[in-house]
């Protein structure tokens, strides 16, 4: 499954691995992936936490949910959970869906929103949903310089995709911006 993993997609893989012991986990699960990601990638996620201090908060939330445990003594002992195989499984199916050769951390955390899990919560706490963020990963795994939720830059970045994605892309762009100016309510 790995193989695919770009270099810093492996990094958050063996950082999770290090989370998960470090917090008592026997098995890495989507919080530990999150909190790799949220250390490894943090790019990610500013266009919802702006500030050091909103990515800090999150981070602190996290282990919080997860202290308690006694630290797992050999590394070797710490499996992938079925939950966080998932989303890592989710993520391989988002660069696909994209093309692309290579899974990197957009696609990893694209396929944290997808699953689900309840650690997503803490991410739609934030201010992150779905649509909006799967628009910003699709722009940042094409390449785009600068993460933006700002709609001008969205559709900028979304004209930079490759043909066989615009369509696509500028439709869900213009549905999200219409669901947020109607509130959600059709």
């Amino acid at each position: 499954m790995f193989e695919r993993f770009n270099e810093s997609a492996q990094r958050v893989v063996l950082l999770s691995r290090n989370t998960a012991q470090r917090l008592g986990g026997a098995a890495i699960e989507p919080p530990h992936v999150l909190l790799a990601l949220l250390h490894q990638a943090p790019e990610l996620f500013r266009p919802w936490l702006d500030s050091d201090e909103k990515l800090e908060t999150l981070r602190e939330k996290l282990e919080a949910d997860g202290r308690g445990l006694t630290p797992t003594a050999d590394r070797e002992d710490i499996t992938l959970g079925r939950e966080a195989h998932s989303l890592l499984a989710y993520g391989a199916a988002e660069a696909d869906r994209l093309g692309h050769a290579e899974v990197g951390p957009e696609h990893m955390l694209a396929g944290l929103l997808r699953s689900g899990d309840p650690v997503t919560q803490a991410l739609r706490d934030a201010g992150m949903n779905s649509p909006e963020a799967r628009l910003v990963f699709v722009a940042a795994s094409n390449g785009s310089a600068e993460v933006t939720t700002e709609a001008e830059d969205l559709f900028r970045i979304i004209e930079q995709l490759p043909r066989s994605q615009l369509g696509r892309a500028r439709a869900l762009l213009q549905a999200l911006l219409e669901t947020n100016r109607t509130g959600g309510q059709d």
